[in-house]
């Protein structure tokens, strides 16, 4: 199921995305899909969990501009 949200920071190449239920996503330019996205666009994408020895993340994958249909 895709994940809606917004993105709080982006500088061209790594960034931040919010959701609804304020959780935050890392974003890398890697994972986006449509090149004009910047900061303030909702976007939808796929999540995965990170978690590693000390830490545990969030991980946007499949960015892209959010349709609403």
């Amino acid at each position: 199921m895709k994940t809606v949200g917004v993105i709080t920071e982006y500088d061209g190449y790594n960034g931040k995305i919010i959701d609804n239920e304020k959780k935050i996503y890392e974003l890398n330019k890697n994972n986006i899909l449509d090149e004009t996205i910047k900061q303030g666009d909702i976007v939808e994408f796929d999540s995965e969990q990170y978690k590693g020895v000390e830490v545990t993340k969030r991980l946007a994958f499949f960015v892209k501009k959010y349709n609403k249909k």
